[in-house]
């Protein structure tokens, strides 16, 4: 995302719900100002860490999403439904304590009709995961919860991107839109919320704020090939300044089998995204990793880790400027400190500068707020294994 202007500290504030907050937190997630569609009534709500009131056009709720945080799962045999419980705001050593089964299943998703399903943001096919360890549809991680090894299910999902709401479409003169307009762009609102443009007529235009797959039913197989207790996968907790792109780039390497974003290496327990953003709680933002050591290894982990950041970037990163977005390399055992510091001597001899990223044991992940996990794949950003498309990091 664009530089807007000097770095800005934080100030504390509630933090309320993607519904009520429009762009996020973090200053530098703000994005440009495109044009704006001067003919929407305009309301004024909080912005955290900005200086409120912002002004926010067009208040639509946020596109629909079904992806949700990790959730508690019951292990063994015969014990195989997902909790309802979620797990925001807990603190755990490892995510292993949270997620489910380590899983192999034979995936294939249409319609209702059986017809193909343009758009998918995840992969199909024979693919591996950690049921409730994100980067998938929820009811994928249901039936996956359901199922033992040699089970199978054919079954149709209604609506599992979310239900289509009509109140999410508006019409305007065509004279209010930015010049250029074409059907079928998609624009995107100074409070980072995006529209469609469903059909434009020389006096007017339809925007459609609703998720694209938004009231689309799902036909859902899935053949169960393997099944094993998530303790054979292996943990890493990184920091690497906005934890959003950071969680994608995860997502998308092959061999995670779950990841979530939170904070981690401070002394408050249980912070909350505001409080650490007010700062004072000496936690940085984090992503937590499960990854399988038979598919990738911590060095080739550790490589993405030095790709998503400026390593010589003291306490910030680009213009999110503070404490609580320094970069470190938290190791869970003695393998992993040491594979840490031979990969920061390596990339030491490509900067003039010290590299700033701290090497530190890991303490608590303290897991965040449901609506920052998988923020960009809700988004739209695919989180397909080896997707080589740009991160845009704030939307």
């Amino acid at each position: 995302g664009p530089h807007l202007g000097p770095p800005r500290s934080r100030q504390p504030a509630a933090h309320p719900p993607p519904a009520a907050r429009g762009a996020p937190c973090n200053s530098q997630r703000h994005l440009g100002r495109r044009p704006l569609l001067p003919g929407a009534a305009a309301i004024r709500m909080p912005r955290p860490c900005l200086p409120p009131p912002l002004v926010l056009l067009l208040a639509v709720a946020p596109l629909a999403s079904s992806f949700r945080v990790p959730r508690p799962v019951a292990r063994g045999k015969g014990l195989r439904m997902a909790a309802p419980t979620p797990i925001a705001g807990a603190g755990v050593a490892s995510l292993k304590e949270v997620v489910g089964d380590y899983v192999k299943v034979r995936l294939d998703i249409t319609d209702a009709e059986g017809a193909p399903i343009p758009g998918l943001l995840f992969d199909t096919g024979d693919v591996t995961f950690a049921i409730r360890g994100g980067g998938y549809l929820d009811c994928i991680h249901d039936i996956a919860g359901r199922l033992a090894p040699g089970e199978s299910c054919d079954e149709v999902v209604a609506s599992p991107w979310g239900e289509y709401q009509a109140g999410l479409v508006v019409e305007l003169e065509h004279s209010n839109l930015p010049d250029g307009v074409t059907e079928g762009d998609t624009l995107r609102l100074f409070t980072g919320q995006k529209m469609r443009v469903t059909s434009l007529t020389p006096d007017k235009a339809t925007l459609d704020a609703n998720a694209p797959l938004a009231g689309v039913s799902a036909r859902v197989r899935m053949e169960m090939l393997e099944r094993q207790p998530n303790d054979v996968l292996e943990t890493m907790t990184v920091a690497t300044g906005c934890y959003w792109g950071g969680e994608l780039a995860f997502q998308r390497t092959p061999g995670v089998a779950a990841t979530a974003v939170g904070f981690t290496d401070g002394h408050q327990s249980n912070p909350t995204y505001s409080q650490v953003c007010a700062g004072g709680t000496g936690h940085t933002e984090a992503i937590q990793v499960l990854y399988d050591p038979t598919m990738v290894t911590y060095e080739q982990l550790l490589r993405v880790t030095w790709d998503r950041h400026n390593p010589t970037q003291a306490n910030g990163q680009g213009n999110d400027i503070g404490d609580s977005y320094r970069a470190g390399i938290y190791y869970h055992n003695d393998a992993q400190k040491a594979s840490a510091e031979a990969s920061k001597r390596l990339e030491q001899e490509k900067h003039a500068d010290p590299i700033a990223t701290e090497i530190k044991p890991a303490s608590t992940f303290w897991v965040a707020e449901d609506y920052h996990q998988s923020y960009l794949l809700k988004g739209g950003q695919s989180a397909k294994k080896d997707d080589a498309t740009k991160i845009r990091c704030y939307g």
